[in-house]
């Protein structure tokens, strides 16, 4: 899983009064989907992960995730929050689908700009939220310090989980055939330390490949097994 610093707001969500307007005017003609409003959105948060998936690492074309998702159900009232979007790429987005922390259910989390607009159970300030919510919720690789939660096992083709966090975010998107490909990727860097094929001249080749941030760790770990007389 990739860790992400997040960037400033871009406009218009760096914009109080604008997002307050949204706020008001916030579902589309059918009264049941929140408008969208993405793409210059969409566009900072590729910058942001370096065009990677925050989710899977996976270079992708980046779809705009909400970490609480904006149905009705949910938190529709941090559809324009900008610490609550997600870089993901479209597999993840649906494997994610709407999940939403039973310890949060039923209640209405509002950003401050929209006080006022609808009654609300709580104005979001990220760090509380993410605590109440701290045993039922997925891991958010632009807040949580993702080896906290999991480390890689280059060894087992998997992530290990160390918290209850770890666990939930495996089980949603690191299941077995996300192990299959890590098996695949292993077995490739593996064949790519043996050539001597060195970093230099694999670094633009990671740049391009959609596994990258797969690939460089497991060259990284092969690199090393080799050097330390453990590669067979």
């Amino acid at each position: 899983m990739k860790q992400v610093t997040r960037t400033d707001a871009p406009h218009p969500l760096n914009c109080s009064e604008t997002k307050r307007s949204f706020y008001e005017d916030l579902y589309d003609e059918t009264g049941t989907q929140v408008k969208k409003r993405w793409n210059v959105v969409r566009d900072a948060l590729s910058e942001m992960s370096g065009h990677h998936c925050a989710y899977c690492g996976k270079k992708a074309k980046v779809e705009v995730d909400h970490f609480f998702p904006k149905n009705k159900r949910a938190a529709p009232y941090l559809a324009y929050c900008w610490e609550n979007l997600i870089p993901a790429c479209h597999d993840c987005n649906q494997r994610k689908l709407a999940f939403f922390p039973r310890s949060l259910s039923g209640k209405r989390i509002i950003e401050s700009c929209a006080e006022g607009v609808v009654p609300h159970d709580l104005l979001y300030e990220k760090s509380t939220i993410m605590e109440i919510a701290s045993n039922d919720r997925l891991l958010d690789p632009t807040f949580d310090r993702v080896e906290e939660h999991l480390t890689l096992d280059c060894e087992f083709f998997c992530y290990n989980s160390h918290t209850k966090i770890g666990e939930i975010t495996k089980e949603r998107f690191f299941g077995e055939a996300f192990e299959r490909n890590l098996e695949k990727l292993s077995h490739l860097a593996k064949k790519l330390v043996s050539e001597k094929v060195t970093v230099d001249i694999l670094n633009p080749i990671f740049d391009l490949y959609g596994d990258e941030f797969y690939l460089r760790a497991y060259y990284e770990y092969w690199y090393l097994e080799n050097a330390e007389g453990r590669m067979r």
